[in-house]
């Protein structure tokens, strides 16, 4: 059941000021898998327990591939806002509740579903730390070994004075907990990062696999408990976003097959499930 445990991964052997910084030299080391400790754990999941999954909608730093920051939905955000209330709404989902992070574009992007939310600190986007605000080809021309190091190793690369992927996986451990143990359906609405780590926990997947991890932003995933697994389906809109074209399933991976069952379907089709 434990996936992930005692992968190889790269890690900076020294710490350079004033970045965090890299060198061309790594060490190799063992990372367990964080998830381990929840996967050793029993819970008493109810068969047919569901799970709503969304990115939060198109935000001004989208438009500008800016690195994290705390910006405003834009046009076409506020356009998905709207078609994920009315989805969820409509969905006949009595017992829904809706966790959000801190951060603005995620409850932005939650304020037309009409059922109780919770923002959670734990669910906010990865920490950048120096680079919060930054575009990539602005740390790659100002900090050219921070952006080789990231390059080299996406899973462990810690940004200076941040996160790395395996911090985020470790603060989001309690909310995952309360997660499965909840008897309610939910609607968590986060951030790329934290989606990948939440996506890659529920399918038990390749940690070394995580940071590309395809999280479509205007897609809201369903994640139902049926026969011991988590089933995946996607449900799209039609609404326009700066990442158009790569819109592609985690599950396309030919390593990781979808489940039997997975589908995909379109926010305003007759055919929607709730």
């Amino acid at each position: 059941m434990c996936r992930g445990f005692g992968i190889v991964c790269e890690a900076h052997k020294k710490v350079l000021e004033p970045c965090r910084g890299a060198t061309k030299e790594f060490i190799k080391m063992k990372v367990e898998n964080p998830f381990n400790e929840l996967y050793l754990k029993h819970f008493d999941i109810v068969e047919g327990r569901t799970i709503y999954l969304s990115r939060h909608g198109e935000s001004e730093y989208n438009l500008e591939d800016r690195i994290g920051g705390d910006s405003n939905l834009t046009a076409r955000g506020q356009q998905y806002a709207k078609a994920l209330g009315l989805y969820m709404n409509s969905s006949g989902i009595a017992d829904l509740k809706v966790w959000t992070s801190n951060l603005v574009r995620t409850q932005q992007t939650a304020a037309y579903v009409s059922a109780p939310k919770e923002a959670y600190a734990e669910i906010d986007e990865i920490n950048a730390g120096q680079f919060d605000g930054y575009t990539y080809e602005e740390v790659e021309a100002m900090y050219p070994q921070e952006f080789e190091a990231r390059a080299q190793d996406k899973l462990c690369y810690r940004y200076p004075k941040g996160e790395s992927y395996i911090d985020c996986c470790k603060r989001i451990l309690p909310i995952l907990e309360k997660m499965e143990r909840s008897t309610e359906h939910l609607l968590i609405v986060a951030h790329q990062a934290i989606l990948r780590c939440i996506v890659t926990y529920l399918l038990q997947g390749d940690l070394r696999k995580l940071p590309t991890t395809k999280i479509p932003q205007h897609c809201l995933i369903r994640v139902t408990w049926l026969n011991g697994e988590n089933i995946i389906d996607y449900i799209r809109t039609p609404i326009d976003h700066s990442e158009q074209g790569i819109v592609k399933s985690v599950l396309e991976d030919s390593a990781v097959l979808p489940p039997k069952g997975a589908s995909s379907e379109k926010i305003g089709d007759s055919q929607t499930k709730s």
